[in-house]
């Protein structure tokens, strides 16, 4: 059994955990549509959504950028709220009507992760922590 103080300790990389595995996915799924904004404009375009020569690319920045935040630890919470409205958004505009088995999990599970880096915050070993920590 864990002592009080181990087991405050053990939870505090619960939240490591998270934003590293999140971010990383975010990251690695992210570069190729950041590399590539002609083709982001394309499905953009396919799937009638609004300014998809601005809105599509931008979106898709912004969505990479958070994942570089999470992994770091900076501005968590703002970061796993975007991310999580974001994969909602792109699931529902996408993967609609989730006919495909499989076919939107990771989706699915990468949009609770990103609620519950929300509720939990960064933990202590982030920017975020360490910054409070500094004040």
């Amino acid at each position: 059994m864990l002592s009080t103080s181990n087991r405050i300790h053990t939870l505090g990389l619960a939240p490591l955990f998270l934003r590293i595995g999140l971010g990383t996915l975010t990251v690695i799924h992210g570069w190729s549509r950041v590399s590539n904004p002609a083709a982001v404009m394309s499905i953009w375009q396919e799937l009638r959504l609004p300014g998809p020569a601005v809105l599509g690319p931008g979106i898709e920045i912004a969505e990479f950028c958070a994942g570089i935040l999470l992994v770091v630890g900076l501005m968590t919470r703002f970061s796993g709220l975007f991310l999580a409205l974001a994969i909602l958004v792109e699931t529902l505009a996408t993967k609609a009507p989730f006919t495909h088995v499989g076919g939107w999990a990771l989706e699915w599970l990468s949009f609770w992760m990103a609620l519950a880096l929300v509720l939990l915050g960064p933990g202590f070993a982030s920017l975020d922590g360490l910054l409070r920590r500094h004040r």
